[in-house]
């Protein structure tokens, strides 16, 4: 299977866990309504921020290391998820320490429930264990056991959330108790998958821990920067604002989320892939790859935009309605987020993490400001606006990096489609 029906493949099955997942995520809207559901916003942020802010990068340096041929696979296997389940205990420990904080300033409430508090902290090592085997799949290729323990997880977690909340008139409790279920689910089966790689053999190498640690390093920053320019307008509009406008914001998010799965999911594939190429095939495929999912993006806007408007939003109700102005104006913001996405894997896969770094720190910085700016004046549509404008500024600036160290690259190249490219989609959907 060639790169671009690995891509097809991952992507049409992202495409429909993501349709089911969205109609989930109304549903559960509807149900706990925007206050409610602003709170397991801001909640579920501590699983999110956990596994993003926790990892030190540890799993993509092993996708580098084994893509590099340093190590095997099974080498890093054992080594990465052990290390990996080890590290999920650092953020429990530091809400255990410091949640009276988060309750108190994102919460605006003196604490959260110790129970629910208990059912989200235990959640995290699966949630860990998840994402580290999904990144090993990927360094094989094995999309369909990939697509299995990447997208069933949460949607399995969202479904039990709805239905208990349906059925048995269950609150917050339901929902997250649906969310750890499925993660020890899919924990189970990834270490029969790590059992696989590794052969059987239990043995931790500190020269490949400390391998992951020192690669992983030189991504954990970069990766920082950039989850916390896409995710900072989420805690400033909680702390300025009140939950139920953060239900609103955290809606419109949710719609362009379905749009940001085309390049998150293409970029996914792209890392083990450049890491592995030459640097003129590296840098042929990252250009190809970019403008076609700038045509895709631009072909789907509008069509988009008129289904949430027109269809979706009489299922959630008027209640909701003030979501979508921050929608409509953090549309645009995909194109420069498609650019993101891609460009900063081709940095990774090249080893050059530095470059995104520079990148994603001026765009946070540009981000965090406009927002504390926009917010307290406009409230939720300056939040989206200083999106718009921080992920332009860093795309264009990934761009110029781009065509500078291509040695041959275009901004064309990037942006524009080729007659060649016509082919992939001949070859895609099998036409003629």
């Amino acid at each position: 299977m060639d790169f671009a029906k690995k891509v097809f493949s991952i992507f049409s099955v992202n495409v429909g866990v993501s349709g089911i997942t969205f109609f989930l995520r109304l549903a559960l809207a509807a149900l706990l309504g925007p206050y409610n559901y602003g709170l397991y916003t801001l909640i579920f942020l501590i699983l999110e921020y956990s596994e993003k802010l926790g990892r030190f990068g540890v799993d993509d340096a092993a996708v580098y290391l084994a893509g590099r041929k340093k190590y095997s696979v099974g080498e890093v296997a054992l080594n990465v998820s052990a290390t990996t389940v080890a590290l999920s205990f650092i953020p429990i420990l530091l809400f255990l320490w410091q949640g009276e904080f988060f309750s108190l300033w994102l919460l605006k409430q003196g604490s959260i429930d110790p129970n629910l508090l208990t059912i989200v902290l235990m959640t995290i090592p699966f949630v860990f264990f998840v994402r580290c085997v999904s990144k090993l799949l990927l360094l094989t290729e094995e999309i369909s056991k990939y697509n299995l323990i990447t997208f069933l997880p949460p949607l399995f977690g969202l479904l039990l959330g709805v239905l208990g909340i349906v059925l048995f008139k269950g609150g917050m409790y339901i929902v997250f108790l649906g969310f750890m279920f499925s993660y020890l689910c899919a924990s189970i089966a990834g270490c029969f998958i790590i059992l696989r790689f590794s052969s059987g053999k239990f043995t931790l190498r500190l020269g490949v821990i400390k391998d992951l640690f020192a690669y992983g390093f030189k991504m954990y920053l970069p990766n920082v920067m950039q989850y916390l320019q896409f995710r900072s307008d989420m805690l400033l509009v909680a702390y300025f604002l009140t939950p139920t406008e953060v239900g609103y914001y955290a809606l419109s998010v949710n719609f362009v989320e379905i749009l940001r799965k085309i390049p998150a999911t293409t970029a996914s594939l792209l890392f083990p892939r450049t890491a592995k190429l030459s640097a003129i095939a590296a840098v042929e495929l990252t250009a190809k790859t970019c403008r076609n999912i700038f045509f895709i993006i631009f072909v789907l806007i509008i069509p988009f935009y008129l289904s949430v408007r027109f269809i979706v939003m009489p299922i959630v109700g008027d209640t909701y309605m003030p979501a979508m102005t921050p929608f409509l104006i953090l549309i645009p913001s995909m194109f420069g987020v498609s650019i993101l996405h891609l460009l900063i894997i081709y940095f990774y896969g090249r080893g050059k993490p530095s470059i995104v770094l520079n990148s994603v720190v001026l765009g946070l910085i540009l981000n965090v400001s406009i927002n504390l700016i926009l917010i307290p004046r406009l409230g939720i549509f300056g939040a989206a606006l200083a999106s718009v404008i921080s992920y332009t500024v860093c795309a264009i600036l990934l761009i110029f990096a781009f065509v500078r160290f291509s040695d041959g690259a275009s901004f064309r190249d990037l942006i524009i489609l080729s007659r060649k490219d016509l082919t992939l989609y001949l070859k895609l959907f099998r036409i003629g």
